[in-house]
C-alpha cells in the first residue's frame, strides 16, 4: 500500500545496505523523504484500522449466527434424547463463545479510541457483566445436559434466541458503521469538490485577465499576488485530500499528483508575472488550469465510486479484489501441476503460463492501486507482486519443476494469509499522524445569474462535455457547479 516509487527507494536502500556500500547508501538516505514515508505509514495504519473494524463487525455477526444455529442443533439433540451429541456440541459452543468474547472485547475497547462507537443499547447488551452472564448460562446448561434434565430444552432455546438477537444487533452495528463512515467521507468529499471548483473558477478568472495583458500593462503585480493566494488555497485543499485518503481505499493518488502539478504551475506563473514574462506566465497558467480541470473531474468520479460502494472505506472492494486474485493464482497453480505431471510442457505452453502469471501480477498491482487509492503495495503484499515477476521470468526461460510449483503454491498461501491477517484485531501499535493545519473551505464569489464569469464557467464545462466521461459524472459536475454558485 506504499506507492511504488517509495517502495523502490526502500528496495534500493536495502540493496546498498546488503552490499555494505556506505557512500552510496548515505547519498540515497540523504535523498530519502522521511516525512513522506512516515505519512504513508500513518495513512496506511488508519486505513487498516478501519478495514479491520468492518471485518470484525462482519465476523461477529456471522459468529453469533453460527452460535445460534449450533444451539438449535443442541435443542434438537435434547429433543431426540441424544445427550452425548448435545453435550459435545455445547462444549464447542462454550469454546466458540470465548473466542467471540475476545474479539468483541477488542472492538469494545476501540470505542475508547474513537475507532468505533457502539450505540448505548448495544453497549449494555454486550457489557462485560452480560457476557459473564451468558457464559454462566452456557455452563449451567452443560451441567443440565450432563444430568439429562428436561429443563435443559428451554434453556437451550433461550440461548439460541439470545445468540440470534446478538447477530441482529451486530448486523445493525455493521450497517450503522458503514453508513456513518460513508456519510462522513461523502460530506468531506463534497466540501473538497466545492473548494476545487471554486479554486478552478478563480484560476480561470485570473488566467483570462493575464491573457489580456500587454507589454504596457501595469496589473502584473496584483495578478501575481492573486495567483500566489490561489496556490495557497490549493495547498490547504491538498491537506483535506490527505484526510480523505486516510479514510478510504477509493481515493486515487492521481488527485494529489494533479494538485501538486497545478500548484507548481500556479507558483511558476506568479513568479513569471512578477518578472513581467507574460508569455511564460500564460503557459504556466494554461497548464495549471488543465490540471485543475482534470483534478475536479477525478474528484467527481471518485464521488460516484464512493456513493456506489457499500461502505465509504471501500473495504468490500479491497477484499473482493484480494479473493479474486487468489482464485486466479490457485487456478494457475492447478494447471501448472497438471502440465508438470504430463511431462513439463513445451516452450509455448510455458510462455503462455508466464504471461498469465505476469497478468495476475499486473492485475493485482493495478487493482490494489485503484482500490487502495494511494497506489502500490507494501510489506508482504509488495513481496508477493515481486515474487510473481520472478516466477514469470523463470517460466519464460522454459523452467517448470517442483521448485517452481512450490513457489507458486507459497504465493497462493501468502495471498490467503494476507486476507486472514486483516481480520486479526491487533491495534497495539499506536501511531499518531501529524496534525494538519485547520482547513477553511473557500467559497466562490457570488457572480449572480448571467454574469460573464458564469458564462465562461458554463462554456468551460460544455467543452468538457466533448470529452469521454461517464454521464453520471458529468451530471455531478453540473450539480456541484449549481450548488457552489
Amino acid at each position: 500500500m506504499l506507492p511504488p516509487e517509495l517502495r523502490e527507494k526502500l528496495r534500493k536502500l536495502q540493496e546498498l545496505l546488503d552490499k555494505e556500500d556506505a557512500k552510496n547508501f548515505a547519498n540515497e538516505l540523504d535523498q530519502f523523504d522521511r516525512k513522506e514515508f512516515s505519512d504513508e505509514i500513518n495513512r496506511l495504519h488508519e486505513l487498516i484500522k478501519k478495514l479491520q473494524t468492518e471485518l470484525a463487525l462482519e465476523d461477529l455477526k456471522n459468529a453469533f449466527s453460527k452460535l445460534a444455529e449450533m444451539q438449535k442443533q443442541v435443542s434438537d439433540s435434547i429433543r431426540e434424547n441424544i445427550w452425548d451429541h448435545a453435550q459435545t456440541k455445547e462444549m464447542m459452543i462454550k469454546d466458540d463463545y470465548e473466542a467471540v468474547k475476545s474479539v468483541l472485547q477488542d472492538l469494545m475497547n476501540e470505542t475508547e479510541d474513537n475507532i468505533f462507537d457502539f450505540p448505548d443499547s448495544m453497549k449494555n447488551t454486550f457489557s462485560a457483566e452480560n457476557q459473564k452472564n451468558t457464559t454462566e448460562k452456557i455452563q449451567d446448561l452443560q451441567k443440565e445436559i450432563t444430568n439429562k434434565k428436561n429443563s435443559s430444552m428451554q434453556k437451550s432455546q433461550s440461548l439460541s434466541q439470545e445468540f440470534s438477537r446478538s447477530a441482529g444487533l451486530m448486523k445493525d452495528a455493521q450497517q450503522s458503521y458503514q453508513s456513518q463512515n460513508k456519510k462522513d467521507i461523502i460530506s468531506k468529499l463534497e466540501n473538497a469538490i466545492s473548494s476545487a471548483i471554486s479554486i478552478s473558477k478563480e484560476q480561470e478568472n485570473n488566467r483570462q485577465n493575464v491573457q489580456e495583458l500587454t507589454s504596457m500593462s501595469t496589473s502584473q503585480p496584483s495578478l501575481s499576488k492573486e495567483q500566489v493566494q490561489l496556490a495557497g488555497q490549493l495547498t490547504l485543499l491538498k491537506e483535506d485530500f490527505i484526510k480523505i485518503a486516510n479514510e478510504t481505499f477509493l481515493f486515487p493518488k492521481v488527485i494529489l499528483t494533479r494538485a501538486d502539478r497545478a500548484e507548481l504551475n500556479m507558483l511558476n506563473a506568479a513568479e513569471q508575472l512578477s518578472q513581467k514574462r507574460i508569455v511564460n506566465a500564460k503557459n504556466s497558467q494554461n497548464n495549471a488550469q488543465g490540471e485543475m480541470n482534470l483534478l475536479t473531474l477525478q474528484l467527481l468520479m471518485t464521488f460516484d465510486n464512493i456513493q456506489s460502494s457499500q461502505s465509504g472505506s471501500g473495504a468490500e472492494n479491497f477484499m473482493e479484489m484480494m479473493q479474486k486474485m487468489a482464485g486466479m493464482q490457485g487456478q494457475l497453480n492447478n494447471e501448472g501441476m497438471q502440465m508438470f505431471q504430463a511431462g513439463g510442457g513445451n516452450p509455448s505452453d510455458l510462455g503462455r503460463m508466464a504471461a498469465r502469471q505476469r497478468a495476475i501480477r499486473d492485475a493485482m498491482s493495478e487493482a490494489m492501486e485503484k482500490s487502495q487509492g494511494q497506489g502500490g503495495l507494501s510489506g508482504r503484499m509488495g513481496d508477493i507482486v515481486d515474487e510473481m515477476g520472478k516466477v514469470a521470468e523463470l517460466l519464460d526461460k522454459g523452467r517448470l519443476d517442483a521448485q517452481i510449483l512450490e513457489r507458486q503454491e507459497k504465493l497462493f498461501n501468502r495471498m490467503l494469509d494476507s486476507q486472514k491477517s486483516l481480520r486479526q484485531k491487533e491495534f497495539s501499535k499506536k501511531r499518531e499522524a501529524e496534525k494538519a493545519q485547520p482547513y477553511v473551505i473557500v467559497k466562490p464569489r457570488n457572480q449572480g445569474n448571467g454574469s460573464n464569469a458564469d458564462k465562461l464557467w458554463e462554456q468551460y464545462y460544455r467543452e468538457l462535455l466533448k470529452q469521454q466521461f461517464q454521464d453520471q459524472t458529468l451530471k455531478h459536475v453540473r450539480q456541484f457547479y449549481e450548488k457552489v454558485d
